[in-house]
């Protein structure tokens, strides 16, 4: 697993929970407990794998990727961040706001989009433990969401997206390191990341994620908070004379909720949840249903 992640980015956050799992365990050892986290490994590696068996072209990537993905001497997370960047067809910027659940996107020259989501308030961990949703599940579901609003300008332009490089930049570092190494076992941020995941391999891309000082994520953040913020109508004058304003699926943040909210979910349902996710934001982008978008603010 952790080989091959090496070179297929969309495995990379699914690739060490075996090795974790394992470590310490004598190798002559007849049996092995799974744990939570090598378990959804196992189930995202067999949904990747019945999707090649259909459908290899996502296996195949430029030989610069690799490259592209390894630390190199002396290199800060920064300076890594910025070499993916100035490689990708695309950088985006994402943002959220716990105060109004607000979360922004920003795609430099071309467009922007908000929604809001203040119905979503709590989530249940990994131990059925409701918690209040908090700004690093808001970050990761902003980011998700930059993604698909980049994609929906692509769709429409005809674009093709096998292969295509798109960076993602976040201000939250935590955001980060979950997009990139799936540090939490929730089944919430689980869902989000399998999502992210299947999205790469469902379409052929190849997403990198970066962290970027807040100071520099002005234009996603404002979007976020709705542009009541210190300097909001200048910001938002900036963002109306761009090209685009996007649409969010309100089926996708439903479904979001719904993971949310459901206690003691299977890790199969949760893969699967993820799976007719994906689906549906495919079906979404091929033809967007004006009942549940909206070229303005989303609110569920």
């Amino acid at each position: 697993m952790i080989r091959l992640a090496n070179i297929i980015p969309a495995l990379l956050p699914f690739s060490r929970g075996l090795a974790f799992n394992s470590r310490g365990v004598p190798f002559n050892s007849p049996t092995l407990l799974l744990s939570r986290r090598a378990v959804a490994d196992i189930w995202l590696w067999r949904a990747v794998w019945v999707h090649a068996i259909a459908d290899a072209t996502w296996l195949s990537i430029p030989i610069h990727i690799p490259l592209l993905l390894r630390r190199l001497p002396g290199e800060s997370d920064t300076d890594r961040a910025s070499r993916q960047s100035s490689a990708a067809s695309y950088t985006i910027f994402a943002d959220a706001c716990t105060t109004i659940n607000g979360l922004g996107t920003y795609i430099p020259t071309i467009g922007w989009a908000q929604a809001f989501v203040p119905s979503l308030t709590t989530y249940f961990r990994h131990d059925d433990v409701s918690q209040p949703i908090n700004i690093n599940a808001l970050e990761f579901l902003a980011a998700l969401l930059s993604i698909t609003h980049l994609l929906y300008y692509l769709r429409a332009c005809a674009i093709p997206t096998l292969r295509m490089h798109i960076h993602v930049y976040t201000d939250n570092s935590n955001c980060k390191s979950w997009m990139t190494t799936y540090c939490t076992s929730h089944p919430l941020h689980c869902f989000l990341l399998q999502v992210f995941s299947l999205l790469q391999t469902s379409l052929g891309l190849i997403v990198t994620v970066g962290h970027v000082k807040g100071s520099l994520n002005i234009w996603a953040d404002a979007a976020s908070r709705n542009f009541i913020c210190p300097e909001g109508p200048s910001l938002q004058a900036h963002l109306s004379h761009l090209p685009h304003r996007f649409p969010t699926s309100l089926q996708f943040l439903q479904r979001v909720k719904l993971v949310a909210e459901t206690p003691s979910l299977p890790t199969s349902d949760l893969v699967q949840h993820a799976l007719t996710a994906v689906a549906e934001l495919i079906s979404w982008l091929s033809a967007p249903d004006t009942a549940s978008t909206t070229p303005l603010s989303v609110v569920l």
